[in-house]
């Protein structure tokens, strides 16, 4: 299908070649589906664009994708015109080309894909949020068998809700997260986790620590009594400042583990965001966002990791462009993908790779901007993710803040 981008006009680009000594041990990664030598071959290949669809209501982005085979990947988000109320849209890969397949149900004012997980190419989930005339935004679950998707929402009593993230691992066992409000009018919106059985979802207890925003924004399990989720809170009604917020699910109970929150300053607006959290193994994890003191200019990505035993910041590279990482994948404990965004007047895509000892920048290969050929077209990257067995990646975001945006880093 035609993409409505502009010409590539492709130039390779190197972001910058400093990188950093982490601190932090690792151990071997507990799964043992990515062979050594197609992770190795993914490390030297550039990242370069892919042909994508946009739907012609625009502006569209996408927000998270999921890789099941080299020939069978999904990535969904969003799409609708400023000011208007937006349309999910998910877009399916055939191993020959990304094209679109319809979300959207005619009875929804509006509906936003945030967070996509599959068991299998023939069990596939995305949650997000839905509304209909006049209603307030609900909890969206979408399930797909490999073709069509059907509307799979749970029946929750909240006033309004919206589910951020979902990790699947078994066609009997999955995590997803969000946040709802007790009642239309409450100052306070609190954690929502929902866990899968096989046959219905159900709430499970979530602490909430803000007075004022609580929101989870990513799960990712480790096994059958073990998960991680990971996201943001206000102590205050006024929603300033924000900590990171990190749970644990121990087999029977969510509970809060500490984490790092690098500006902190009681009663300042400084915020520390957790976007996204990729367990690799017990004692190997990720979890990635940015941090922020008083001004946006003071903004930076974050990166913590647990060594089995505590969180830790990952001291990162100096960038005074970086700005955000919005997710992380892992072929193994030496082989992690953070992506996010850069540049302070003008956005980029970011991203870095983590090789067991050291972070440094990826070649990505981008065209240059429209208006000002001198920069890098503006963009930016919400989701990676590794296709099991196979070395290769995939990353999606947007460009132009208009068009959807495909990144793949193939395996050789």
């Amino acid at each position: 299908m035609r993409s409505n981008r502009p010409p590539l006009g492709r130039r390779t680009l190197v972001f910058l070649t400093s990188v950093v000594l982490l601190t932090a041990g690792s151990t071997a990664s507990a799964r043992a589906a990515e062979s050594a030598g197609p992770a190795r071959a993914a490390a030297a290949s550039p990242w370069t664009l892919a042909e994508t669809p946009n739907p012609p209501a625009g502006p569209n982005l996408l927000r998270d994708v999921v890789g099941i085979r080299w020939n069978d990947a999904w990535a969904v988000g969003s799409s609708g015109r400023d000011g208007q109320n937006p349309r999910s849209q998910s877009l399916h890969w055939d191993g020959q080309a990304w094209k679109p397949v319809q979300t959207h149900a005619s009875a929804w004012t509006s509906s936003v894909l945030n967070s996509v997980d599959a068991v299998a190419s023939s069990d596939v989930w995305a949650v997000g949020r839905f509304s209909r005339y006049g209603g307030q935004n609900k909890a969206l679950m979408m399930r797909s068998s490999g073709g069509s998707w059907w509307d799979a929402s749970p029946a929750l009593e909240h006033a309004t809700a919206e589910l951020h993230g979902i990790d699947m691992r078994t066609s009997n066992d999955g995590w997803a997260v969000g946040s709802y409000k007790p009642t239309p009018n409450s100052p306070r919106t609190l954690n929502l986790i929902l866990h899968w059985n096989g046959s219905t979802w159900q709430q499970k207890l979530a602490p909430s620590p803000g007075l004022g925003v609580n929101t989870l924004r990513s799960v990712s399990w480790v096994g059958p009594r073990s998960a991680w989720a990971v996201g943001h809170a206000a102590p205050t009604v006024a929603g300033l400042p924000q900590e990171t917020v990190i749970l644990r699910w121990d087999g029977y109970t969510w509970t809060r583990e500490p984490s790092p929150n690098p500006n902190s300053k009681p009663g300042g607006s400084n915020t520390n965001v957790l976007q996204n959290v990729r367990a690799i193994s017990a004692t190997d994890a990720w979890a990635v966002g940015h941090t922020s003191g008083t001004g946006w200019w003071n903004r930076r990505p974050l990166a913590l990791r647990w060594n089995g035993q505590t969180w830790k910041e990952v001291t990162l590279p100096v960038d005074p462009q970086a700005l955000e990482f919005t997710d992380v994948a892992a072929l193994s404990s030496n082989d992690v993908y953070l992506v996010g965004w850069r540049g302070r007047f003008h956005d980029t895509d970011f991203v870095m790779r983590f090789d067991g000892r050291q972070l440094s920048n990826e070649t990505l290969e981008l065209p240059p901007d429209p208006v000002n050929p001198a920069e890098d077209i503006a963009s930016a990257l919400s989701a990676v993710t590794v296709v099991p067995s196979s070395g290769h990646l995939w990353a999606v975001g947007h460009v132009l803040n208009t068009h959807n945006q495909v990144l793949q880093k193939r395996p050789y």
